[in-house]
């Protein structure tokens, strides 16, 4: 159905990223990465298209190229969250850089997000600094459930690693 719809009105990019969407989730990761190129030449205002082919290159393990399109999106619309968070992970897992990571969020103009601070938080976790991973998170609530399920997790795994079982317990159930 994408297909007709791509024929039928060739200069929409957000087909495209549709297009590049399903392919990603199915695994087909060279027919994702022309749709998202497409998305990009139609589009050259929108950072969806460079974010999303960031996704799929950073998936392949293609680091520094999904850090080139990260960066891209970035130039685009520089107070997109996502794409922080993004490029921020594709660092952790290429270089495992927690340093450069930080150092990346700093200049996020959004601080006081979930992203970022929850980001920092398993920085803080990766260097085992569990502490400063509570301190991250401990005092804040979260409006999305998402948002705070996922804090509980963090909170429950660094509670583990410094032996606070109760608390480890609490946080980890209402996850569940």
């Amino acid at each position: 159905q994408f297909l007709v719809a791509a024929e039928s009105l060739p200069s929409e990019g957000i087909i495209r990223i549709a297009m590049g969407l399903v392919y990603r989730r199915l695994g087909r990761w060279e027919e994702a990465i022309s749709a998202f190129e497409q998305a990009a030449e139609l589009d050259p205002k929108s950072q969806d298209p460079k974010s999303n082919l960031g996704d799929v290159l950073a998936a392949q393990k293609r680091f520094a190229e999904a850090e080139r399109m990260y960066e891209q999106a970035l130039t685009i619309a520089p107070d997109v969250v996502d794409t922080f968070r993004l490029n921020v992970w594709n660092l952790l897992y290429w270089k495992g850089a927690t340093q450069e990571a930080r150092e990346f969020l700093e200049s996020c103009p959004k601080q006081d997000h979930f992203y970022v601070i929850s980001t920092k938080a398993w920085c803080d976790y990766y260097d085992r600094e569990y502490k400063d991973t509570l301190v991250q998170l401990e005092d804040r609530i979260f409006d999305s459930p998402s948002y705070e399920s996922r804090r509980q997790l963090l909170l429950g795994c660094a509670y583990l690693q410094l032996n606070r079982r109760e608390a480890a317990r609490s946080a980890l159930e209402s996850v569940v």
